[in-house]
Parts: C-alpha cells; sequence; structure tokens
C-alpha cells in the first residue's frame, strides 16, 4: 500500500520555480510539483483527490468569504443602487442558510469518505469505491495541508461552488 508524504520542505525562504534544463532562464519548463507528479501518478492521484478533499472542508470558510464580499460590495453602492437591488441582503441570508445545509451534507459525504475503508454493510472489508491507497494518501495529503495552515486554492475553492453546493 502506497501512501503519501507530504512534499519536501524548501530549503530556501522564497517561493519560485527552479529554472530545468533547457528552458530560458526566467522561463522554467517544469515546477517542482510537476517533477513529482511525473515521476509517480499514484502520488500525484493521491494529491488531487487530497486537494479535493482539502477543497470540501473549506467550503463554510470559503463560502462565507464570498458572502461577506457580497455584503461588502452591496454597502459600497450608493443608496439609489441599494434601493434597485434590494433583494441582496435576503439573498445573503439565504445563501449562508445553503452552506449550513450543504455543509452538513459535505461533512457527511467527508465522513462516509474516511469511513470507506471499513466493511461494508454486508460485511464485505474495503467495501468503499475508493481504492484505499489512494483513499489514505488523500486524507493524509488534505490533512497535511490543514495541519500547514495552507489556504484553499482559489481554483479549487471555484471547482467546489461550481459544483452547485451554494444551493441557489
Amino acid at each position: 500500500m502506497k501512501s503519501i508524504n507530504p512534499p519536501p520542505s524548501h530549503t530556501h525562504g522564497h517561493d519560485h520555480v527552479h529554472d530545468a534544463p533547457g528552458s530560458r532562464h526566467g522561463q522554467p519548463s517544469c515546477s517542482h510539483k510537476q517533477q513529482q507528479e511525473e515521476e509517480d501518478p499514484d502520488v500525484a492521484e493521491q494529491q488531487a483527490l487530497g486537494r479535493i478533499l482539502f477543497a470540501l472542508r473549506q467550503y463554510a470558510n470559503c463560502t462565507e468569504q464570498e458572502i461577506t464580499r457580497w455584503e461588502h460590495n452591496y454597502r459600497a453602492l450608493s443608496a439609489r443602487h441599494r434601493a434597485i437591488l434590494s433583494h441582496l441582503p435576503a439573498k445573503a441570508a439565504a445563501a449562508r442558510r445553503a452552506v449550513q445545509q450543504n455543509q452538513l451534507f459535505i461533512k457527511a459525504m467527508l465522513l462516509n469518505f474516511a469511513g470507506q475503508m471499513d466493511d461494508d454493510e454486508d460485511g464485505i472489508p474495503g467495501g468503499g469505491s475508493v481504492p484505499d491507497d489512494l483513499a489514505l494518501g488523500a486524507l493524509a495529503y488534505a490533512d497535511h495541508l490543514e495541519a500547514t495552515g495552507e489556504r484553499c486554492s482559489p481554483g479549487d475553492a471555484e471547482k467546489v461552488l461550481a459544483a452547485g453546493l451554494l444551493g441557489f
């Protein structure tokens, strides 16, 4: 069974991509992440699923930030424009209720995923639909992202939102 290890730490204190042989200076051909994924597709798959799990765990925080942004922008409007868009405060409140309901669903889904390595309802070991090594690796990577204080990438957050989980 393969499990994922957290990505190796950089030994220097700045965020960048190293130049690779054959690339022009400042135009790297491949990042560390891409090299690691090319070397081990199982790790790449675990990390991809781990990022999805992490984004789902961060759903309530990401959506609250989005709703707060709506409210801030609404308050910045002139009184005349706020009158035209008077339905927006109610929409924000409805969005928060939808987020609460969606979070309950997501929590149940994540608990089911985490427990999917257990016996299924017929007592068959590993009755889940995701292979155990993939599930364990993905959960470990999501835990790593959370433990290191990572933020959900805008792209991953957008995918969760685009999946229709906002409910309106």
